[in-house]
């Protein structure tokens, strides 16, 4: 709502609101400070990054990702976002740590498409970035939005997801998006 005040709208009513449409944005202030990771405390979309460090065990895969290595991760606007206007390029990196913290959320995109990019930065900053592979997964990971081809490496396309194409699920003050879920893994030699 244009002047940020409705807690219900009941169209059966003949209610009459002046709305905004905002591609990103803090939609409730006092939950987003409670619960910074939930996504529909935003107006912008979000993706969930997850991995498995390579930790030397018998049951570590070429495909885990090594400790103090970094990930950098590269949205790109492909085209105007959802309310028209022009996007910018995000870059994020997330050190690969002994922390038990294999993930990492990134909320409040604005709405739009992106091409998506992932890549290993080795440790110490040396040598040569390694393009991981991303994989949709989560209970939504094969259906529509999310990232096209559904299992890439190095680049993808990403389309944010609606919570629903129904607009009476629409809640006010809270964002209407699921987070797009990825596994980056090394590509398989």
């Amino acid at each position: 709502p244009a002047d940020g005040e409705a807690d219900s709208f009941a169209t059966a009513n003949g209610s009459v609101e002046n709305w905004v449409l905002l591609p990103y944005g803090i939609a409730n202030r006092d939950d987003a400070q409670d619960k910074p990771y939930y996504i529909n405390n935003y107006y912008g979309g979000g993706i969930n990054l997850s991995y498995t460090v390579h930790d030397g065990s018998i049951f570590a895969s070429a495909k885990d990702l090594p400790l103090n290595a970094q990930i950098e991760v590269t949205l790109t606007p492909d085209g105007p976002l959802l309310d028209g206007s022009r996007g910018r390029t995000f870059v994020i990196r997330k050190p690969i740590a002994e922390d038990g913290i294999n993930g990492l959320s990134v909320n409040n995109i604005p709405v739009g498409q992106y091409r998506i990019a992932a890549r290993l930065l080795p440790p110490g900053g040396g040598g040569a970035a390694t393009p991981l592979r991303m994989r949709e997964v989560g209970p939504n990971g094969g259906s529509a939005f999310g990232i096209e081809p559904k299992q890439a490496t190095g680049t993808a396309t990403l389309l944010l997801r609606p919570t629903s194409a129904n607009a009476e699920r629409a809640g006010a003050a809270h964002g209407n998006w699921d987070t797009i879920a990825l596994k980056l893994e090394r590509p398989a030699e």
